[in-house]
């Protein structure tokens, strides 16, 4: 069964035994789910800080059947770093919001903590990716 990066980590979270945790995480272990996870744990990995941007409130409950989804719009996730400098801030806010916009609620919600380094999942923390998935704590988001 194919799961949204939404599920994934939230099913994840949900998982007690961290063995187990790390199992499950490690069937979807591809470039969604390693983007999301070294955008929260990688510390050199630094987005703009977009004050409180905008937005069209997505539906609740439509993932997977918004505009877009959430692993399509990381791949974008690059261009809001603070490094990337080719970039005004102003128009990354503006791809920011043009992102944000294409999903679903919970999607969004991912995204806002994403770019805010707010990891909502507490199962899932740098203990236990360092432990687990050392690769991602050096995992390096750019440009796919």
């Amino acid at each position: 069964m194919r799961y949204e990066i939404v599920e994934i980590l939230r099913r994840a979270n949900e998982i007690e035994d961290n063995e187990k945790r790390a199992n499950f995480l490690k069937l979807y272990m591809k470039y969604p789910l390693e983007m999301t996870l070294a955008a929260f744990h990688n510390k050199d990995v630094k987005f703009e800080t977009f004050r409180a941007p905008k937005f069209k409130v997505g539906k609740p409950f439509d993932m997977g059947m918004a505009d877009s989804t959430i692993e399509l719009q990381l791949k974008k996730l690059y261009l809001l770093r603070k490094d990337h400098e080719d970039i005004p801030f102003e128009k990354k806010e503006e791809i920011f919001i043009r992102m944000l916009e294409l999903l679903s609620k919970e999607e969004q919600d991912l995204l806002l903590a994403i770019v805010r380094k707010e990891n909502p999942y507490k199962k899932i923390t740098r203990p236990f990716i360092k432990k687990y998935f050392p690769h991602i704590l050096t995992y390096n988001i750019k440009r796919p």
